[in-house]
């Protein structure tokens, strides 16, 4: 229907947008951070609102780039975007070419969203399955006083 077809056109164009700032170089993050952000914002493809939230959910403003933990943010939120897009049961080598990365490479962002593997499709059911966290084990410590 019309709805769900225009729904998924803005998910579309919302991860191009991510795409194409996460292919911004490191420089020109901070040229962003530091410039005028309207004079940038007219010559960009990015439209300037959507830029600008990009700049707070994934430009470190300390280094003013993005940090290796800002970047596997944006990474999840575009593999979220994804499932989304594809009825939460993808295949991740396109997506992957468009990240330059393996499909291999996200393996880990897919399991640490809850995702499940089927041959070469992730799957992210219901109720979620996250890995879960091995603590050291304090069998061989003793409190000595």
């Amino acid at each position: 229907d019309l709805e769900k077809r225009e729904k998924l056109a803005g998910i579309l164009s919302y991860i191009t947008c991510l795409l194409k700032f996460m292919s911004i170089p490191s420089h020109s993050i901070d040229k962003l951070v530091t410039a005028n952000t309207e004079k940038y914002k007219e010559s960009s493809t990015i439209p300037g609102i959507i830029l600008i939230k990009f700049m707070k959910m994934f430009a470190d403003a300390q280094k003013s780039m993005l940090s290796r933990e800002k970047s596997q943010l944006l990474i999840s939120y575009i593999l979220v975007l994804t499932l989304f897009v594809d009825e939460f049961d993808s295949d991740p080598s396109d997506i992957a070419k468009d990240l330059k990365m393996t499909p291999a490479s996200l393996k880990p962002y897919y399991m640490e969203l809850g995702c499940g593997f089927r041959k070469s499709c992730v799957i992210l059911s219901l109720p979620l399955k996250f890995p879960t966290l091995r603590l050291p084990s304090q069998g061989g410590r003793r409190n000595r006083r």
